[in-house]
């Protein structure tokens, strides 16, 4: 419908229930996303809709799945629901808002988006593993003060014990809130384990010379190999 044409921005209406795949496809001015607030889950199929659009904002005002739920894997290396294959070189940043409506972020929601600071909601309750899958540019992370402990997922699939930041390059966190870990998939609390000694929880293959932390009076716990192998 839209595939090829010369659209620069783009509402979604809350009654909208899927988006299929490659329904923007060669919408190559296409630079806003505004998914209007909404409680009911936006359904993306398998393929970016969005590959040949240099989104540089996206509001997400409600829930973000793919098709497919916790199955959902990306078709190749560059698929994430978001997702533009924009050399970065043509995109200085994406902004990203999150809205209070939403409570969990799915695997892949921002995958390969050029990301540098993302602010969580304290409506968010969880977010799964592979979230934030190479977001490389991604250096600060501002969770929002809550008394309700947000889970994280350390596990999606085959990919034992790697959390959702293992991909980005973090350098400032703001820890609003309580953080416990979730086995994906199941729901239920569990230890996170390292698969290496120097796996925590906020460490990353792109680690920057330093990180800055800062606790706000909500946390009175700091769970296990939270900041293990941060500089």
């Amino acid at each position: 419908m839209f595939s090829n044409s010369g659209i620069t921005s783009l509402t979604i209406p809350n009654t909208l229930e899927t988006v299929k795949a490659f329904a923007f496809n060669g919408c190559t001015s296409l630079g806003t996303v505004n998914i209007v607030d909404g409680t009911n889950p936006l359904i993306i199929e398998y393929y970016a809709p969005f590959i040949n659009s240099p989104l540089t904002n996206v509001h997400l005002g409600r829930e973000v799945k793919a098709k497919g739920g916790s199955d959902y894997k990306p078709g190749s290396q560059y698929s994430g629901l978001l997702y533009n294959k924009t050399p970065y070189a043509d995109i200085d940043e994406v902004i990203v808002t999150i809205s209070d409506h939403v409570q969990t972020i799915y695997p892949y929601t921002f995958s390969y988006l050029k990301l540098k600071s993302i602010t969580i909601p304290a409506s968010v309750t969880l977010i799964r593993a592979n979230a934030f899958t190479d977001c490389t540019y991604l250096n600060t992370i501002v969770f929002e003060e809550s008394s309700t402990p947000l889970q994280i997922s350390c596990m999606h699939t085959a990919q034992i014990n790697q959390g959702p930041f293992h991909d980005t390059s973090l350098t400032s966190i703001t820890l609003g809130r309580e953080i416990s870990y979730c086995n994906d998939g199941s729901g239920g609390l569990v230890d996170f384990v390292p698969t290496a000694t120097d796996q925590g929880l906020f460490s990353c293959k792109y680690d920057a010379e330093s990180l800055s932390v800062t606790l706000s009076n909500n946390v009175q716990t700091i769970s296990n190999y939270m900041f293990t192998g941060t500089n």
